[in-house]
């Protein structure tokens, strides 16, 4: 049964918006026009499927365990929410290290690279991830300087060593900032294996692992150390260029590998592995994500990742 709209409720001035003429009351949420007879709602809801309230949580989980039943939208929602609503991790205060290093990521077919860096207090053993900036397709001083700038005031005044592989642009700008320099230990060992290998399967291996013996006395062993170093500068006279690049570039900067021991107060690491555990890690997220397309999703993605891991462990070497 129609019952006139006013019947119903206090309203006497109600008309239809189509014909102004008299409403009727067409069940509990519908209105009847008397005029034309067109029916209306009123309180419309949204057609076609609910949406899901984005929370951030399952982006976490996507992180965590690869949820790949996520649609493309559905992710890309989340990733917008959870870079909009999650802070980066607090600085603690006091004097800090920050330890420096890039990695190289594809986007289009065209190479970009990615600097990323940690601050560690000098009393604790937990590095503070920063915001991490994209630079060219080559690691240069120029990106490096780009990326220091980007630091907050407050982080680069209480900055008092820095922790690199050694490149030469990442180099000449600690040492533009008068920072304690401490060159990483693995990345030497590494480019060493590079030339001459102690596997026993290399065809080198008696001088590789010679090489990498006395190598590891000049970086650890107190009582054979200048021993080991002056063996290594013989060898670097006599070495072909490769090799020889790798022993006189230790030797010429051997004071830099050794600053964890001239500055004990600061509890340097001798590594960068922290960063690099952290680079890892984000190149196995980008294989997840099978690549992506453009800079600007490459950056999304990438600052999203920090948020989450938000610090990593960062030991110093204990005499």
């Amino acid at each position: 049964m129609l019952l006139p709209y006013f019947a119903c409720m206090n309203i006497i001035h109600a008309k239809s918006p189509c014909c102004h003429t008299q409403v009727w009351r067409h069940g509990v949420r519908r209105r009847y026009c008397s005029a034309c007879g067109r029916t209306w709602s009123l309180r419309k809801k949204r057609r076609g499927r609910k949406r899901n309230r984005c929370t951030g949580k399952a982006l976490v989980r996507y992180f965590e365990h690869g949820n790949r039943r996520l649609s493309s939208y559905r992710l890309r929602k989340e990733l917008e929410y959870f870079l909009a609503q999650s802070p980066w991790q607090p600085v603690p205060d006091g004097r800090l290290i920050i330890i420096a290093d890039a990695f190289y990521a594809r986007v289009a077919k065209k190479r970009v690279v990615v600097y990323l860096t940690l601050v560690r207090p000098v009393d604790s053993t937990e590095a503070i991830i920063l915001p991490p900036t994209l630079g060219g397709s080559v690691e240069s001083y120029a990106g490096w300087g780009a990326h220091f700038e980007t630091l907050p005031a407050g982080i680069a005044q209480r900055l008092v060593a820095a922790v690199c592989d050694g490149r030469v642009g990442l180099v000449a700008l600690v040492r533009e900032r008068n920072l304690v320099l401490q060159r990483c230990h693995f990345h030497f060992l590494a480019r060493l294996q590079v030339k001459r290998s102690k596997l026993p399967s290399s065809r080198n291996y008696a001088e590789g692992a010679l090489l990498y013996r006395l190598a590891k006395a000049a970086l650890v062993s107190d009582a054979d150390a200048e021993t080991a170093l002056c063996k290594l500068a013989a060898k670097a006279r006599t070495a072909p260029s490769g090799l020889r690049t790798v022993l006189s570039g230790f030797v010429v900067n051997y004071a830099d590998y050794l600053a964890y021991r001239r500055y004990p107060s600061l509890r340097l690491p001798t590594t960068t592995g922290s960063a690099e555990s952290l680079v890892s890690s984000i190149r196995e997220l980008l294989r997840q994500l099978r690549g992506v397309r453009t800079r600007a999703a490459l950056e999304k993605w990438i600052r999203a990742y920090l948020k989450y891991c938000r610090t990593r462990r960062c030991n110093y070497q204990q005499n």
